[in-house]
């Protein structure tokens, strides 16, 4: 926070708050040295801190005066050890301060990140609780988050087996990234289209969070449109048809290289692909050059459309802050 605070935990599993000079603000004990999980809370007025360990979930937070502050512990079961199994952290409800999501051997929780309230448990999950922990991200490109959570028969009991995929209801939860590609998933190491940063940033400098996501992992999206220009025919029994687009990112993320662009022909209510081809990179507020496909007059069909990252479904993979614009339609006026 604001008065460089700084958590460290020991060996034993006791973890430290310290000023930046070095003096202990707070220490505190847990009765189990397994105790390896850590991860920031951040809400509007508050950078806080869990740790599990031995049947407790416990939470504390510092002050915007810079005070260690113990929080409340949870014991959801006396069988039901906290070890090497950690919590994850998001803002579903866009209120500024993010839910907590456990998930121990007999159930999942989704804890309120200001008061700690217990907002959901459901005991059809269960695990033999090791290093796995629930994930967010948009998994179904809906623009909204999803929970994802892997659970197995722990002591043979009654429950979920494999992943388990929790949606929104109404209006639906904060919109969040798409990608989950590691394990240790940390926001700023892995971009949107997949790509790998040389030099990431840590969460906790970009965000002020570790194992947490930000309701938009950037605030800068990008924005890819395509627009067919012209249209020209040789003649309709021997061409060539030609093709003329152009495509241009209008949004305030940069696109890599590699983006797929496909061109189709309308047969009625179908969309035949004729040829694909792979962009270069486009920067925020840029277009490319326009190119052209060479086509057979037979090739025009009903019209064309041109999608720019996305399939016949509609499916992309570069994260956009639309995704209702890739796509430009021809209807063929001349040849039919």
């Amino acid at each position: 926070n604001s008065d460089n605070e700084l958590f460290v935990q020991t060996s034993s599993g006791s973890p430290i708050a310290l000023t930046i000079s070095g003096s202990t603000l707070k220490e505190q004990h847990w009765s189990n040295w397994y105790a390896k999980a850590a991860e920031t809370i951040s809400s509007q007025n508050y950078v806080g801190f869990v740790n599990s360990s031995n049947k407790t979930l416990w939470a504390a937070k510092i002050s915007s005066t810079g005070i260690y502050i113990t929080g409340t512990e949870h014991t959801p079961g006396s069988d039901s050890y906290y070890a090497q199994e950690t919590s994850f952290n998001y803002d579903f409800d866009g209120d500024g301060a993010y839910e907590l999501l456990h998930a121990d051997q007999h159930a999942f929780y989704i804890f309120d990140g200001a008061s700690g309230a217990v907002l959901y448990r459901d005991d059809r999950h269960t695990s033999t609780t090791h290093f796995e922990y629930p994930v967010v991200a948009d998994v179904d490109n809906d623009g909204a988050a999803e929970i994802i959570l892997g659970s197995n028969t722990h002591e043979n009991r009654p429950g979920w087996a494999g992943i388990t995929v929790f949606g929104h209801s109404g209006s639906g939860w904060a919109r969040s990234g798409s990608t989950w590609g590691v394990h240790d998933f940390a926001v700023t190491n892995l971009d949107g289209d997949g790509g790998v940063p040389v030099d990431p940033v840590p969460p906790w400098l970009a965000f002020n969070v570790f194992r947490a996501r930000p309701t938009i992992d950037s605030p800068a999206m990008a924005n890819l449109q395509v627009r067919i220009t012209d249209v020209c025919v040789g003649t309709c029994e021997g061409g060539p048809a030609k093709v003329s687009y152009v495509v241009q990112n209008e949004g305030g993320a940069p696109v890599r290289a590699g983006t797929r662009l496909t061109l189709f022909r309308l047969d009625r209510f179908d969309e035949i692909p004729l040829e694909s081809r792979l962009l270069g990179a486009i920067k925020p507020g840029h277009q490319l050059g326009g190119d052209m496909f060479v086509l057979e007059p037979k090739d025009l069909g009903d019209g064309l459309v041109i999608r720019v990252d996305e399939d016949a479904d509609g499916r992309g993979w570069v994260e956009e802050c639309n995704e209702d614009d890739n796509f430009a339609v021809w209807e063929n006026g001349l040849c039919r």
